[in-house]
């Protein structure tokens, strides 16, 4: 594209195209104000944007691409240009793709089209498109578009639509009535429990105010509700409720702000539990609450803690508050053996692991055989009459028991067992309960056994004693993986020793290696406890710093590079001033995984200690 022609579309994309994207890569990096007439400066920008951007001419032949668009097809930009278009969009696209065109040439803008291209080697890829028709100053530029990759997107759509889906089965689901209001006070949701409770119809009641709040109430509410969409949350309020038919209910309240990932406050939950029959219902009560409690406890336990041993303690712990027993136990199976990882119980004892684990192998034993086999728990209401039940002069008191069998990705990988001294204890809904929680356990203990298989990747450098280069990257995989999903920041700095190998030369490699030692003591000294440090090889050490950005990470680097040569390391040949230079690097939409972002940290310490030289040699 010739350089006045870049001039002449700047009004145009300013006001007609990137003023309408909603934070387009142009936008994020000072495109519309930044630029001024330059046909250099354009074209640089133009050409490296993250965003897909090519011409048209009238017939809807390809008149100009940039790098993005080069990269996405396949095609070198010689083989694009001059090219039709509809060549590259998949085939069910093109009839309606064709018209919108002719209505961009006609002098209308579009918005969103989406449509799917179909690159070199096959692949398909969704875009969304925007763009209109533009008249140059000396030529007719006769259309621009600037058009965005929506795989990430609609993947991240999907997830978040099960997500969704999930979070309304088990609203759903509820025994106890939910709704859920904007912060606006209008019903957004309202479960079949509501509907039963109060007689009002989801279709009815969705997009209006509640109509269930009694005059002599409503003064309250509304001083309850001005404080909820401040942050408050409610549990247990007792206050009065009206059902369709006029009758007023006794009821107790709780509630909870839900809340987006930039904490802002979207919508608030509201529990309605009807306590009329309050003394009758009293434990009952208690036991449904102890539950959502125990469950939250549990997802909470999923995130705070990757630790295996201090889960299957919160596990057992949590468990008694939502299904009563005298003893309980935790089931690891390996090989079709199950052995007790964990047990609390049997009268005044209690213990973390017993002295002697029990170990059954499954398909001998019938309940574990029965809930392997049909992942579902099992209720004994009195094992005295089962001859294969198994038990030792310790558990002799035990009369009923309740286990759910916990599964990953259909297999089961453990059991969670319940044993009460009372024939007949147990129920159905103890038996829901504990399958309910099963699950919550099973994500738990996947979750950790998934950390702890990358903790033993991550070995230790036999030199320095800290993380080695396939250490840092699988570890720091998980943390860039976590920085995307959470949209949190991450950088990287690269330390590369300055003029390292005179040490070796001059005192031998045994020496050298005191001394790197003593650099990664001291290194690991400066660094965070949430950082990933280690030696990246030869006389290079990397690090890895969630929650950081770019600006951050050059200040840790300047203090890195001061702690090491303001002190001399100190080893029986002697001490020795050691200077480092560093290069630093930041996690963007485009960075592949912790190998690229550590590339481009390590090119950027090339690029710092090239300049270094380069002064240096000025100086001299």
């Amino acid at each position: 594209m010739e350089v006045f022609r870049l001039k002449d579309f700047f009004s145009y994309l300013n006001q007609a195209v990137i003023r309408r994207l909603p934070r387009t890569d142009l936008e994020e990096r000072g495109f519309s104000n930044n630029i001024g007439s330059d046909g250099d400066q354009w074209r640089t920008y133009l050409e490296h944007a993250s965003d897909l951007i090519f011409t048209l001419d009238i017939t809807g032949n390809i008149t100009w691409v940039n790098q993005a668009m080069v990269s996405l097809l396949g095609y070198s930009a010689e083989k694009l240009i001059g090219r039709n278009l509809m060549e590259v969009v998949a085939p069910e696209d093109v009839t309606f793709l064709a018209s919108s065109f002719r209505r961009i040439f006609s002098g209308e803008e579009i918005d969103r089209l989406q449509f799917e291209v179909v690159s070199r080697d096959n692949t398909r890829t969704l875009l969304e498109m925007r763009g209109g028709s533009f008249p140059g100053s000396r030529e007719t530029i006769e259309s621009l578009f600037i058009a965005r990759d929506l795989t990430e997107r609609v993947e991240i759509e999907g997830r978040l639509r099960e997500i969704n889906q999930t979070f309304q089965s088990l609203v759903n689901g509820s025994p106890l009535p939910i709704c859920i209001l904007d912060t606006q006070g209008i019903v957004r949701m309202w479960n079949p429990a509501a509907e039963l409770a109060f007689g009002w119809g989801s279709q009815e009641i969705i997009g209006a105010r509640l109509p269930n709040i009694p005059t002599e109430e409503y003064e309250a509410f509304s001083t309850m509700f001005t404080r909820m969409r401040g942050g408050e949350s409610y549990y247990g309020l007792d206050t009065r409720l009206l059902k369709r038919d006029g009758t007023i209910i006794n009821v107790s309240l709780s509630s909870a702000p839900i809340r987006d990932s930039e904490e802002n406050i979207q919508s608030i939950m509201v529990l309605a539990e009807d306590i009329t029959q309050r003394k009758r219902m009293e434990q009952a009560e208690r036991e449904q609450r102890l539950l959502a409690e125990a469950l939250r406890d549990t997802a909470v336990a999923l995130n705070s803690t990757l630790e295996f041993s201090e889960l299957l303690d919160k596990i057992l712990i949590n468990i008694s508050n939502v299904v009563p027993h005298d003893s309980a136990n935790i089931m690891l199976v390996e090989d079709g053996i199950a052995y007790i990882a964990r047990i609390r119980g049997f009268g005044e004892k209690q213990s973390n692991q017993p002295e002697e684990p029990l170990r059954l192998v499954i398909g001998d034993t019938p309940n574990l055989y029965q809930m392997s086999v049909s992942g579902q728990p099992l209720i004994i209401s009195d094992v005295n009459i089962y001859t294969w039940w198994q038990s030792s002069a310790e558990q002799a008191v035990i009369r009923s028991y309740a286990g759910a069998p916990i599964r990953v990705k259909g297999k089961t990988v453990g059991f969670l067992n319940l044993e009460s001294n009372t024939p007949a204890f147990y129920t159905n809904l103890h038996a829901e309960r504990l399958q309910t929680f099963a699950e919550q356990a099973a994500l738990a203990i996947e979750n950790t056994r998934l950390y702890e298989e990358v903790q033993k990747l991550a070995v230790t450098d036999h030199v320095t004693e800290v993380l080695n280069r396939r250490g840092v990257v699988e570890l720091g995989e998980l943390e860039l993986e976590r920085a995307r999903r959470y949209e949190h920041s991450l950088s990287a700095i690269m330390l590369d020793l300055d003029n390292f190998k005179l040490v070796n030369d001059a005192h031998g490699h045994l020496t050298g290696d005191l001394v790197l030692k003593g650099i990664a003591s001291r290194l690991c000294s400066e660094v965070r406890k949430i950082d990933i440090f280690g030696r990246f090889g030869g006389d290079e050490f990397i690090i890895i710093l969630p929650e950081i950005k770019l600006r951050e990470a050059k200040k840790a680097a300047k203090r890195l590079q001061k702690s090491l040569s303001e002190k001399p390391i100190k080893t029986e040949q002697g001490e020795f001033t050691i200077t480092a230079t560093a290069g630093v690097a930041q996690m963007t939409k485009t960075t592949k995984d912790v190998k690229d972002l550590i590339d481009k940290a390590d090119k950027n310490m090339y690029k710092a200690k090239k300049l270094a030289l380069e002064s240096l040699q000025e100086e001299n």
